[in-house]
This record gives C-alpha cells, structure tokens and sequence, in this order.
C-alpha cells in the first residue's frame, strides 16, 4: 500500500539531525546569497549543490521520513566548517547548545529514576554513569579556555550520549519483536491492515507491505473478514467480532500538548501518555 507523507517531515528531519549547525549554516548561506559570495567560492558552491541535491531528491518519493535528511547533514556541516569556525559567536553558540543538551539530560535521567518501574528498558548502572557525565558536562560548558574543535567534539559527545544511551531507555518500540517476528515471516498474500497516522512505519518495521486503515475502517473490519490480521488503538475485540486478539503494547501518543505531558508526569501515570495497540487475528 503507498500513501503521501507530508514533506515536512524532511524539513523537520534535516533540523533535528544538523542541529545546531543548521542555524548558522542557514545565517552563512543568507549572507553568502546576499553578498554573491557563494557563486565566487568553487568549494562552497560545491557543498551547496551536494546538499540541494541530497535533501531534495527525497521530496520525489511519496514514502518519507525524517532519517532520509541525514545524507544532506554532512554538507551542512562541512558548509559550516569552511565558513565560521574563525567567527567568535559560533564557539557560544555551540557552547550555548551543550548546556541546553546537558540540563536536558539531567531532567530527563531524573524522571527516569522517578519512573523507572514503568519503564522495563531502564538500566540504573546507565542512567547514573549518563548522570554523571551530565553533571561534568555542565561544568566543562562553564569553562572559558577552550577551542572551537574542542567544543563541538563536546556538544557531538553530549547529543550522542542522549541519542544512544537516554532514549533507548525511554523508547517504545512500534512494533514488539515477537509481532515482527510472527507477521515478518507470514506469506506475502497474507493480508494485514492497519490503522496507524503513518502505517508506513508498520511496513518498514515488520519488512513487508500492509495496508493503511483509519482507526474507523479498522473497527469495521473486526466484524468482516478481509483481512488476516488487524494492527489498531485497541485493547480487546468487540462482542461478536470475527478476530481475537493476539498481543497487544503500549505506544507513546503523539501530538501530546506540554499541559497533558505535565498532568501525565505530575500524576505518576505514564498510562495517560500511551496508547495500546493490539494485534487481532482472524478467527479459523
């Protein structure tokens, strides 16, 4: 099944995977537009064909996500390297994000700990060791006598910590690896709808085509027999269905507004922040 995700979705992932890079890689290439210095500098022109043409080209497919931007971040980077590293509010600025980045974790491993009996990924070892590093990172950020290249192998080190070691932790996966593995291996005739806001995901989780449903199709379907299995919001089967259900998680809901995760948190109940999914299987 084939459906049309919004190019944002590259937008948002070229800013989540450069940044902070891409806020001065975007004043430079204003400046250098402005000024026409691009167009007389081989090396930048180069850098900047590289990047249109690795972003843009995900812009044809109608399948996107953001992890397709990540090709473009290194001209990014490299456009930035060439251009700013001599100006002194780049090092700040840099500097400015490890701080953010470090707080950041430091809240983040707090609520951890707060929560870590609702949260079966958790390693306490990990989450101190991380806590740790935030703390001294906090304190290297405060230092004065240090160089551009040391600050962004700091601020890369912080990011990476959180991306690799914090998130992990945190992280729901869509798709359990029990159920991946069952429908992964199921005949490709075998039919499966499902009702996600970016099924696609399903399909690249579970290494096969589904098909996309609204969460009012699929509860159609549990009183039809079209499909062979069933992915939705659900946690049991209607009275009379012609599924049962098979497995069923807990997700992260998305579009969350900053007044619910508050309430969520505040309330001890990460329950209010997830959503179930169940895996329905046709009855024989």
């Amino acid at each position: 099944a084939t459906i049309s995700y919004s190019p944002l979705v590259l937008v948002q992932g070229l800013i989540l995977f450069s940044f902070p890079i891409i806020i001065p890689f975007l004043m430079t290439l204003y400046q250098d537009f402005k000024s026409k210095a691009l167009f007389k500098n081989d090396l930048n022109l180069f850098l900047f064909i590289c990047f249109a043409i690795f972003w843009s080209v995900w812009f044809i497919p109608t399948q996107r996500s953001h992890h397709y931007a990540m090709p473009a971040t290194f001209f990014v980077i490299s456009y930035v390297a060439i251009s700013q590293f001599k100006n002194s509010w780049f090092p700040k600025l840099i500097n400015s994000c490890s701080v953010f980045l470090s707080f950041l974790g430091i809240v983040v491993v707090a609520l951890i700990f707060y929560f870590q009996h609702l949260l079966p990924q958790v390693s306490i070892l990990l989450s101190i060791i991380s806590l740790l590093y935030f703390i001294a990172s906090l304190v290297i950020s405060f230092s004065s006598n240090a160089s551009i290249t040391f600050r962004l192998t700091h601020y890369t080190l912080t990011f990476l910590v959180i991306w690799y070691h914090i998130v992990p932790m945190i992280a729901l996966p869509l798709v359990p690896i029990n159920v991946r593995e069952h429908l992964g291996s199921t005949d490709s005739k075998v039919r499966i709808g499902v009702a996600y806001r970016k099924p696609y995901f399903f399909s690249e989780a579970l290494g096969r085509e589904i098909e996309p449903l609204s969460n009012t199709a699929a509860d159609s379907e549990l009183q039809k027999t079209n499909y062979d299995y069933l992915i939705a919001p659900l946690s049991q089967a209607p009275q009379g269905s012609s599924f049962e259900a098979k497995d069923s998680w807990n997700v992260w809901k998305r579009g969350l507004r900053i007044a619910q995760i508050y309430d969520g948190l505040s309330h001890r109940s990460l329950s209010e922040l997830q959503e179930t999914y169940t895996l329905f299987r046709r009855k024989p």
